[in-house]
Protein backbone atom coordinates (compact mmCIF):
# COMPACT_ATOMS: atom_id res chain seq x y z
CA UNK A 1 0.00 0.00 0.00
CA UNK A 2 1.55 3.28 -1.06
CA UNK A 3 0.49 6.48 0.62
CA UNK A 4 0.73 9.51 -1.59
CA UNK A 5 1.00 13.00 -0.15
CA UNK A 6 -0.30 15.45 -2.72
CA UNK A 7 2.01 18.45 -2.65
CA UNK A 8 2.54 21.12 -5.26
CA UNK A 9 6.29 21.26 -5.89
CA UNK A 10 8.43 22.90 -8.52
CA UNK A 11 10.58 20.12 -9.91
CA UNK A 12 14.28 20.71 -10.28
CA UNK A 13 16.16 18.28 -12.51
CA UNK A 14 19.93 18.23 -12.68
CA UNK A 15 21.66 16.82 -15.73
CA UNK A 16 25.37 16.23 -15.48
CA UNK A 17 27.75 15.79 -18.39
CA UNK A 18 31.48 15.16 -18.45
CA UNK A 19 32.25 18.79 -19.28
CA UNK A 20 29.68 20.78 -17.31
CA UNK A 21 26.60 20.58 -15.13
CA UNK A 22 23.35 21.89 -16.55
CA UNK A 23 20.29 22.65 -14.39
CA UNK A 24 16.78 22.68 -15.81
CA UNK A 25 13.73 24.15 -14.04
CA UNK A 26 10.35 22.73 -14.98
CA UNK A 27 7.64 25.35 -14.41
CA UNK A 28 3.92 24.67 -14.18
CA UNK A 29 1.88 27.32 -15.98
CA UNK A 30 -1.61 27.93 -14.61
CA UNK A 31 -2.45 30.31 -17.46
CA UNK A 32 -2.72 27.55 -20.05
CA UNK A 33 -5.82 25.52 -19.26
CA UNK A 34 -8.12 23.35 -21.32
CA UNK A 35 -11.57 21.86 -20.89
CA UNK A 36 -11.99 18.09 -20.56
CA UNK A 37 -15.38 16.39 -20.80
CA UNK A 38 -16.37 13.97 -18.06
CA UNK A 39 -17.12 11.44 -20.78
CA UNK A 40 -13.45 11.52 -21.78
CA UNK A 41 -12.42 10.45 -18.28
CA UNK A 42 -15.11 7.89 -17.38
CA UNK A 43 -16.09 4.76 -19.25
CA UNK A 44 -19.38 4.40 -17.39
CA UNK A 45 -21.15 6.07 -14.49
CA UNK A 46 -23.66 4.68 -12.01
CA UNK A 47 -26.16 6.81 -10.12
CA UNK A 48 -27.10 5.67 -6.61
CA UNK A 49 -30.23 7.02 -4.95
CA UNK A 50 -29.62 7.41 -1.21
CA UNK A 51 -32.43 6.48 1.16
CA UNK A 52 -34.06 9.57 2.65
CA UNK A 53 -35.24 9.51 6.26
CA UNK A 54 -35.32 12.11 9.02
CA UNK A 55 -32.09 10.64 10.37
CA UNK A 56 -30.29 10.42 7.04
CA UNK A 57 -30.84 13.95 5.70
CA UNK A 58 -27.52 15.37 4.46
CA UNK A 59 -27.06 19.13 4.32
CA UNK A 60 -23.71 19.21 2.50
CA UNK A 61 -21.12 16.72 1.29
CA UNK A 62 -17.64 17.56 2.55
CA UNK A 63 -15.98 14.21 1.89
CA UNK A 64 -17.13 10.92 0.37
CA UNK A 65 -15.49 7.49 0.39
CA UNK A 66 -16.52 3.98 -0.62
CA UNK A 67 -14.99 1.19 1.46
CA UNK A 68 -15.95 -2.49 1.68
CA UNK A 69 -19.26 -1.99 -0.14
CA UNK A 70 -20.24 0.91 2.11
CA UNK A 71 -20.68 4.58 1.20
CA UNK A 72 -19.40 7.07 3.80
CA UNK A 73 -20.41 10.74 3.52
CA UNK A 74 -19.11 13.44 5.85
CA UNK A 75 -21.29 16.51 6.43
CA UNK A 76 -19.00 18.99 8.19
CA UNK A 77 -21.10 22.13 8.19
CA UNK A 78 -24.81 21.21 8.36
CA UNK A 79 -25.39 17.94 10.20
CA UNK A 80 -21.83 17.65 11.55
CA UNK A 81 -21.89 13.88 11.24
CA UNK A 82 -20.68 10.93 9.19
CA UNK A 83 -23.41 9.01 7.32
CA UNK A 84 -23.08 5.36 6.31
CA UNK A 85 -25.05 3.76 3.45
CA UNK A 86 -24.93 0.42 1.66
CA UNK A 87 -23.53 0.38 -1.85
CA UNK A 88 -27.16 0.37 -3.02
CA UNK A 89 -28.01 3.52 -1.05
CA UNK A 90 -29.80 2.04 1.97
CA UNK A 91 -29.20 4.09 5.11
CA UNK A 92 -27.30 2.25 7.88
CA UNK A 93 -25.94 4.66 10.49
CA UNK A 94 -25.31 8.25 11.46
CA UNK A 95 -22.05 8.57 13.41
CA UNK A 96 -21.48 11.47 15.73
CA UNK A 97 -23.12 13.96 18.00
CA UNK A 98 -22.14 17.51 18.84
CA UNK A 99 -20.70 17.73 22.33
CA UNK A 100 -17.67 16.99 24.48
CA UNK A 101 -18.59 13.56 25.78
CA UNK A 102 -17.17 10.18 24.69
CA UNK A 103 -17.67 9.72 20.95
CA UNK A 104 -18.87 13.31 20.45
CA UNK A 105 -17.18 16.08 18.49
CA UNK A 106 -17.56 19.76 17.65
CA UNK A 107 -16.32 20.01 14.08
CA UNK A 108 -15.68 16.86 12.00
CA UNK A 109 -13.07 18.13 9.56
CA UNK A 110 -12.13 14.92 7.73
CA UNK A 111 -12.17 11.15 8.19
CA UNK A 112 -10.19 8.03 7.37
CA UNK A 113 -11.33 4.42 6.98
CA UNK A 114 -9.30 1.22 6.87
CA UNK A 115 -9.55 -2.27 8.33
CA UNK A 116 -8.65 -0.85 11.75
CA UNK A 117 -11.82 1.24 11.94
CA UNK A 118 -13.29 4.66 11.24
CA UNK A 119 -11.32 7.74 12.33
CA UNK A 120 -12.83 11.24 12.44
CA UNK A 121 -10.76 14.41 12.95
CA UNK A 122 -12.25 17.11 15.18
CA UNK A 123 -10.14 20.26 14.77
CA UNK A 124 -11.99 22.31 17.38
CA UNK A 125 -11.35 19.83 20.20
CA UNK A 126 -8.02 18.75 18.63
CA UNK A 127 -8.73 15.04 18.65
CA UNK A 128 -9.32 12.02 16.42
CA UNK A 129 -12.22 9.78 17.40
CA UNK A 130 -11.88 6.07 16.62
CA UNK A 131 -15.02 3.98 15.92
CA UNK A 132 -15.56 0.29 15.23
CA UNK A 133 -15.83 -0.52 11.53
CA UNK A 134 -18.70 -2.99 11.98
CA UNK A 135 -20.99 -1.77 14.78
CA UNK A 136 -19.84 1.90 14.70
CA UNK A 137 -19.29 1.98 18.45
CA UNK A 138 -16.92 4.58 19.86
CA UNK A 139 -13.54 3.07 20.84
CA UNK A 140 -11.04 5.77 21.84
CA UNK A 141 -9.64 9.27 21.42
CA UNK A 142 -6.32 9.87 19.66
CA UNK A 143 -4.20 12.93 20.38
CA UNK A 144 -2.59 14.86 17.47
CA UNK A 145 1.02 16.06 17.97
CA UNK A 146 0.08 19.77 17.63
CA UNK A 147 -2.98 21.99 17.43
CA UNK A 148 -5.55 21.66 14.64
CA UNK A 149 -4.09 19.52 11.85
CA UNK A 150 -5.91 20.04 8.57
CA UNK A 151 -5.91 16.39 7.48
CA UNK A 152 -4.50 12.99 8.37
CA UNK A 153 -4.21 9.33 7.44
CA UNK A 154 -3.87 6.15 9.48
CA UNK A 155 -1.19 3.60 8.67
CA UNK A 156 -2.08 -0.12 8.68
CA UNK A 157 -2.28 -1.41 12.25
CA UNK A 158 -3.94 1.75 13.57
CA UNK A 159 -0.96 2.74 15.73
CA UNK A 160 0.70 5.40 13.56
CA UNK A 161 -0.74 8.56 12.00
CA UNK A 162 0.49 11.00 9.38
CA UNK A 163 -0.79 14.57 9.82
CA UNK A 164 -0.76 17.59 7.52
CA UNK A 165 -0.46 20.97 9.26
CA UNK A 166 -0.90 24.41 7.65
CA UNK A 167 2.27 26.46 7.95
CA UNK A 168 1.75 28.70 10.97
CA UNK A 169 4.06 31.43 12.22
CA UNK A 170 4.40 29.79 15.63
CA UNK A 171 4.32 26.06 16.27
CA UNK A 172 6.58 23.34 17.63
CA UNK A 173 7.08 21.67 14.25
CA UNK A 174 9.88 23.97 13.01
CA UNK A 175 8.03 24.79 9.77
CA UNK A 176 7.61 21.09 8.92
CA UNK A 177 4.14 20.35 7.55
CA UNK A 178 3.86 16.55 7.62
CA UNK A 179 4.21 14.67 10.90
CA UNK A 180 4.37 10.97 11.75
CA UNK A 181 3.13 10.38 15.31
CA UNK A 182 1.68 7.69 17.57
CA UNK A 183 -1.70 7.57 19.34
CA UNK A 184 -0.50 9.74 22.21
CA UNK A 185 0.77 12.45 19.87
CA UNK A 186 4.45 11.60 20.28
CA UNK A 187 6.30 12.80 17.18
CA UNK A 188 8.29 10.07 15.40
CA UNK A 189 9.34 11.95 12.27
CA UNK A 190 8.90 15.32 10.56
CA UNK A 191 8.67 15.75 6.77
CA UNK A 192 8.71 18.58 4.20
CA UNK A 193 10.11 21.86 5.46
CA UNK A 194 7.93 24.60 4.02
CA UNK A 195 8.96 28.05 2.82
CA UNK A 196 7.55 31.35 4.15
CA UNK A 197 5.54 31.81 0.94
CA UNK A 198 3.67 28.54 1.55
CA UNK A 199 1.95 30.01 4.61
CA UNK A 200 -0.81 31.29 2.33
CA UNK A 201 -1.45 27.76 1.01
CA UNK A 202 -3.61 25.95 3.54
CA UNK A 203 -4.03 22.80 1.49
CA UNK A 204 -7.04 20.53 1.47
CA UNK A 205 -8.76 18.55 4.22
CA UNK A 206 -8.63 15.36 2.13
CA UNK A 207 -5.17 15.34 0.58
CA UNK A 208 -4.20 11.77 1.49
CA UNK A 209 -5.05 8.97 -0.92
CA UNK A 210 -4.36 5.26 -1.23
CA UNK A 211 -3.17 3.33 -4.27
Amino acid sequence: MIYLILILILSFTACTTQDKEKNTINTISWNKTSTIKTSDLLNNATYISLETTEESLIGSISHLRIFNERIYILDTYKQQALFVFTINGQFIQKIGGVGRGPGEFSSPQSFWINNDGIFILDRVQNQILHYDLHNYAYIENIIPPDLSPLSFCVLPGGEQFIYYFPNRAKNKLNDMQFVLADKEGKIQHLYYKSTPSSRILHGDAHNFHIL
